[in-house]
C-alpha cells in the first residue's frame, strides 16, 4: 500500500508540472481611419492597412496573434516597389530602454522592441510569408500563418523561440515604398494608439501611459556633472539620459583624457516640435535655422547645452557628448576634418555602449554601417578623405539621402580602422597636431607614418582582408570544436557553437570584424574545453563502486528529483510510524 501511495504521489507531481496553460483570447478594438505617415500626419490608404481588431491567445506552448483590418487582404500587389508588413512589435525583456530595433515612439509607443513577429507581402512580387525576427540575436525563423478575408493569424511556439511568461507588445501595420527601404513608410497604423499590451500569466492587459505634462521641459534633475531638464511625468526618461551622460563622462574621458570645462545642461523633449522651439529659447537659434531639425535629430552641443530629440538613446547621447570633447581638444579643427569628428563620435559611442546592456542596439548599428561601406566599396562609391573633410561638403549632403548615410557609416568604419591599426590614442594626437596648425595631410603623415593617399589605400585593403579572413577563421573554430568532440572534451562547446553561429550571422550582415572576434573566441573556448567530470562513489553495504558523470541538471530533472526525494522521505516516515504501532 505504501508503494501504491508513493506511485500516486509521483503521478500527481508529473501531471501538475506538465499541465498545459490556456489563455482565453480577448478582443481589443482600434478606431477606423486612424492611419498616419512617417511624420505622424494623417494618411489615407487602402482599408487592409487599417487595424480594427486584435487579439492574442495561448494554448500550452502555442501562441496565436490575430489582426483584423478594415477590408479584405489583397492576394498580391500590383506595384513591385511596395512592401507591407502586419506585425507585433515585442518587448521581450519588458525594458523599454533596451531596443535593438531602434526607438520610434510614434509607432512603438515607447516600448523597447527586441523582436518582430510579422506577416509580409512584397516587394518585387513576393507573396505572403511570416517570420519571427529576433533582433537580440540577429536570427530569423519562419512561422505559420493564415490569411482569410480581412483577418490574419500568426502562430508561433515557445519550443523553437524563447517566449518569456510576460512580455509587452504593439500591433502595427506599415506600407513602404522604394522596395521596403528603411524610412520609406507611406502609411502606418498601430494598436493601441496609446500605451501597449502586456501578456502575463496567460492574460492580456492594456497598459495606458501615465500623463506627462506637455510643452517645454522645465523640471530639473541634477546628476554629478549635468542638469537634465524634463517634463513633469517624464522622470524615468530623464534619469536614463542622466545615467547615459555620466557614463559617457567617465568612459570618453578615460579614452581621450579630456572633460568638459563646464557643467552640462540637457533638455529632453517630448516632441520634435518642442525641440525646434527649445533651440530658439535656450540656444538662440533663429526660427529658420531651428526648422532644419523639424523632422528629426538635433545639433551638436552648443556651449555645454545638449538638446535631446525624442528618439535619442545612449548611443546618440554619447556621440553628441564626444563632439564637445573633440572641441575641447582641438577647437574648430573638426570643421576641416569632419570624418574624424563624426567617426570618432560614432566610435566612442560604440565602444562605450557595447559594455552595457544596450549593446545589441549598437551591434546592429555597426553591422548596418559595415554593410553600407562594403556596398560602396564594391561599387566604387566610397568617398575620398578630401570629400569627407569639409564641414560645408558634409552638410550639403542632406538628411535622408544615401550619401548622407554613407558619409557617417564610412567615417565610423574609417576611425575604427585607425583605432584598430594604430591605437585609439592616435585620434587624439591627430586632433592636437592639427590644432598646432598642421594640415590634415601633414598631421596624418607625422602621427601615422604614412601619407594620406596611402592611408586611404590601406583602409580599402583592410576591408578586403577581413572579408577574406572571416570565413577562414570560422572554419578554424569549427575544426577546433570537432577536435574537442573527438577527444571527449565537450564541456564548454555549447557556448563555442553559439559563437560560431553568431559569427556566421555577422558574415551575412557584413560585420566581418565582429565575425572575426566571435570566431576567435569560439576557437579559444574549444581549445580549453574539458571532459565531463567523473567521480567515484562506493556503497558501504555492498562495496560496489559507481561512476557518476557530472552534468548540469535541467529544471525538469530538478523538479523530478525533488519530487522523488519527497516521496522517499514520506514513505520512510510512514513505514517508521507503522513499525512503531506494531
Amino acid at each position: 500500500m505504501l508503494l501504491a501511495c508513493a506511485y500516486m504521489i509521483v503521478l500527481l507531481t508529473v501531471f501538475v508540472s506538465n499541465r498545459a496553460e490556456v489563455a482565453k483570447a480577448e478582443v481589443f478594438t482600434d478606431p477606423v481611419a486612424d492611419l498616419f505617415d512617417r511624420e505622424g500626419r494623417p494618411a489615407v490608404a487602402e482599408p487592409y492597412l487599417d487595424i480594427v481588431e486584435v487579439e492574442a491567445a495561448q494554448s500550452g506552448v502555442e501562441y496565436t496573434a490575430r489582426i483584423k483590418v478594415n477590408g479584405p487582404l489583397p492576394s498580391g500587389l500590383s506595384d513591385p516597389a511596395i512592401f507591407i508588413e502586419w506585425e507585433l512589435l515585442v518587448d521581450i525583456d519588458q525594458d523599454r530602454l533596451t531596443h535593438p530595433w531602434g526607438s520610434w515612439p510614434l509607432l512603438d509607443n515607447g516600448i523597447g522592441v527586441d523582436v518582430l513577429i510579422r506577416l509580409m507581402l512584397g516587394p518585387r512580387g513576393q507573396g505572403y510569408r511570416a517570420e519571427i525576427r529576433d533582433l537580440t540575436r540577429n536570427r530569423r525563423m519562419t512561422i505559420a500563418f493564415k490569411v482569410e478575408g480581412a483577418s490574419m493569424e500568426l502562430k508561433y511556439n515557445s519550443t523553437s523561440f524563447a517566449v518569456p511568461k510576460a512580455f509587452d507588445y504593439i500591433y502595427a501595420v506599415r506600407k513602404f515604398g522604394n522596395y521596403g527601404a528603411s524610412g520609406g513608410e507611406l502609411a502606418c497604423d498601430k494598436a493601441p494608439n496609446e500605451g501597449y499590451f502586456t501578456f502575463s500569466d496567460g492574460k492580456v492587459l492594456l497598459v495606458t501611459p501615465k500623463p506627462v505634462k506637455t510643452g517645454q521641459p522645465t523640471e530639473k534633475l541634477e546628476t554629478k556633472n549635468a542638469i537634465v531638464y524634463h517634463n513633469l511625468g517624464n522622470e524615468e526618461k530623464a534619469k536614463w539620459y542622466g545615467e547615459a551622460f555620466e557614463y559617457a563622462y567617465l568612459q570618453v574621458g578615460n579614452d581621450l583624457g579630456a572633460y568638459p570645462a563646464k557643467q552640462f545642461k540637457l533638455y529632453a523633449y517630448l516632441t520634435q516640435e518642442d525641440l525646434v522651439l527649445g533651440l530658439q529659447l535656450y540656444s538662440g537659434f533663429s526660427a529658420d535655422a531651428a526648422s532644419y531639425f523639424k523632422t528629426s535629430g538635433a545639433p551638436r552641443p552648443i556651449n555645454y547645452v545638449m538638446h535631446i530629440s525624442p528618439g535619442f538613446d545612449w548611443h546618440t547621447i554619447i556621440h553628441e557628448y564626444t563632439h564637445t570633447i573633440i572641441e575641447e581638444l582641438s577647437g574648430k579643427v573638426y570643421q576641416s576634418m569632419k570624418w574624424l569628428d563624426e567617426g570618432l563620435a560614432e566610435y566612442e559611442a560604440y565602444v562605450t555602449v557595447i559594455k552595457t546592456k544596450y549593446n545589441q542596439t549598437d551591434f546592429r548599428l555597426k553591422a548596418d554601417a559595415m554593410r553600407q561601406v562594403y556596398d560602396a566599396l564594391d561599387n566604387g562609391k566610397l568617398f575620398s578623405l578630401g570629400e569627407l573633410s569639409s564641414d560645408t561638403d558634409w552638410h550639403n549632403r542632406l538628411p535622408g539621402t544615401p550619401e548622407r548615410s554613407l558619409q557617417y557609416a564610412q567615417a565610423w568604419v574609417l576611425v575604427n580602422y585607425l583605432a584598430v591599426t594604430y591605437g585609439p590614442a592616435k585620434c587624439k594626437s591627430i586632433l592636437l597636431t592639427m590644432r598646432q596648425g598642421e594640415t590634415q595631410e601633414s598631421a596624418l603623415r607625422s602621427q601615422l607614418g604614412v601619407p594620406m593617399t596611402q592611408f586611404e589605400t590601406d583602409f580599402k585593403q583592410y576591408l578586403q582582408k577581413i572579408r577574406t579572413d572571416a570565413p577562414v577563421r570560422i572554419a578554424e573554430a569549427e575544426a577546433a570544436v570537432k577536435k574537442a568532440e573527438s577527444e571527449g572534451r565537450t564541456v564548454g562547446l555549447t557556448q563555442a557553437r553559439t559563437m560560431i553561429q553568431e559569427a556566421k550571422d555577422m558574415m551575412v550582415t557584413s560585420d566581418y570584424e565582429r565575425a572575426l572576434t566571435l570566431a576567435d573566441r569560439a576557437k579559444e573556448l574549444a581549445s580549453r574545453a574539458t571532459a565531463p567530470q567523473v567521480t567515484a562513489t562506493t556503497t558501504p553495504s555492498t562495496g560496489i563502486t559507481t561512476q557518476i558523470t557530472t552534468a548540469a541538471p535541467s529544471a525538469t530533472t530538478t523538479y523530478a528529483v525533488a519530487g522523488l526525494v519527497a516521496v522517499v522521505v514520506v514513505t520512510a516516515l510512514l513505514a517508521l510510524r507503522l513499525r512503531k504501532k506494531s
